[in-house]
């Protein structure tokens, strides 16, 4: 039950963060929609690796990957001089 909790939710943070930059009430390439995309990501990819998706935990071990290295960039410009 668990791991469908995770998984559910993971998919409506991904679907809301879309929702919200298609109708522009987020910054779809801010620190804010990349640090969602990341907790989604691992959110799924949990879920998948539980149920033996292993093409889904790919998917979203990437997509969680692309969120980590967004932020970390974001994080870089704000510390540079």
């Amino acid at each position: 039950m668990v791991f469908e909790i995770v998984g559910w939710f993971g998919a409506g943070l991904i679907l809301l963060a879309y929702l919200l930059a298609a109708h522009g009430r987020w910054p779809a390439t801010g620190w804010q929609s990349a640090a969602v995309n990341l907790v989604a990501g691992v959110c799924l990819a949990v879920n998948g690796l539980y149920h033996g998706a292993f093409p889904s935990v790919a998917l979203n071990s990437v997509w969680a990957a692309i969120g980590l290295a967004t932020l970390v960039r974001a994080r870089s410009a704000t510390l540079a001089p």
